[in-house]
């Protein structure tokens, strides 16, 4: 991997310090897998990062590359290959906000944050 687990951590800290608010679509589950993966000081850091998530099944959702979604642009980014895409313009931003809207239309939002204190067992 491209990003160590440290780097995760930091990046969480950073979003979360920043008062960056993020919602998410993740794959069904990929919340356990990734805890089984990265650990309990991985969870505790992501933990309270996201405000609301929507899970897709996998069969949609099963690859290792992220779309982080601003005002003005998105970002396609393959951190294992070290690539992101920048977009910029407006009718291609329009239509990945279009799909995310598509997916939280459709997908139940999950209590993410829950999960991950019950991973960690935090009260």
């Amino acid at each position: 991997t491209i990003l160590s687990t440290e780097d995760l951590n930091d990046l969480n800290k950073s979003i979360k310090k920043n008062h960056i608010i993020v919602h998410a679509v993740l794959e069904k589950d990929w919340i356990i897998h990734a805890f089984n993966i990265f650990g309990k000081e991985w969870a505790q850091g992501f933990e309270g990062r996201t405000t609301s998530v929507h899970e897709v099944d996998s069969k949609y959702m099963n690859h290792a590359t992220e779309v982080w979604l601003f005002k003005k642009s998105v970002y396609v980014v393959a951190p294992g290959e070290q690539l992101i895409i920048e977009i910029r313009n407006s009718d291609m931003v329009i239509m990945f906000k279009s799909f995310f809207e598509i997916i939280k239309d459709t997908h139940q939002a999950v209590d993410i944050n829950r999960l991950i204190r019950s991973l960690i067992k935090v009260p």
